[in-house]
């Protein structure tokens, strides 16, 4: 599914984007561009599904203020067990493609 278009995308940090899924239902997706690549994560914190929010270079829990990385999505702090989950993606022309 597209979600969003590569040159929208601010290269080297994080974006939050809002779209739906194969069934309708709405979900958030966390976009990191570097250059031509684009890396996709669920954007559901994996300690009790709260959206993170992109702050400097990290991706943040606004519920229990668990820290990823906001280039690989690895769990830096807080009660989250586990990164956040990657998301297949493709490139084809400018629209970014991310399995959901």
């Amino acid at each position: 599914m597209v979600v969003a278009a590569l040159s929208g995308l601010p290269d080297g940090r994080a974006a939050i984007v809002a779209t739906v899924d194969a069934f309708g239902r709405p979900v958030e997706v966390v976009l990191i561009r570097n250059g031509s690549t684009v890396r996709a994560f669920d954007a559901r914190c994996t300690h009790r599904g709260c959206i993170v929010a992109a702050s400097d270079s990290n991706l943040v829990c606004r519920c229990h203020y668990s820290v990823f990385d906001g280039q690989s999505g690895a769990r830096l702090a807080g009660p989250a067990p586990s990164g956040l989950v990657e998301l297949a993606t493709a490139i084809v022309g400018n629209d970014v493609f991310v399995s959901l």
